[in-house]
């Protein structure tokens, strides 16, 4: 069937098709790596504002919240550890995104860690 086609008709059907496939994959990956950079900063800064590991795990939902991903709350883990230098808090986070190309179902998994201090003992 592609061979009774125009070529420049070939072309505009993969460029679409591209396109298409753009559109549906480009505000997933750009609302995670967004998510991603607001939640490091929530952990960040978490030990300076002397937040508790429940008001962390509050913020990043508040952040997924804001950028549209698809967060719970049991698929974020915050665990705090004690050093030497002081206690550590250790913050996970896991979620699924569909994808829909209308005959094709997909999912990406996104997976994230990250440690910071904390002031929680």
């Amino acid at each position: 069937m592609i061979a009774l086609l125009p070529r420049g008709t070939v072309y505009v059907v993969i460029a679409l098709l591209g396109i298409f496939i753009g559109v549906q994959y480009v505000p997933i990956y750009f609302n995670a790596m967004q998510f991603h950079d607001e939640a490091r900063q929530v952990v960040r800064f978490a030990s300076s504002s002397s937040r508790t590991v429940a008001q962390v795990k509050d913020d990043i939902l508040a952040v997924a919240d804001d950028w549209a991903v698809p967060v719970e709350e049991e698929n974020i883990k915050v665990e705090v550890t004690v050093t030497r230098d002081g206690p550590i808090f250790n913050v996970e986070v896991y979620y699924v995104v569909p994808v829909n190309l209308r005959l094709y179902q997909h999912e990406i998994e996104f997976e994230w860690r990250m440690s910071g201090e904390s002031f929680e003992e």
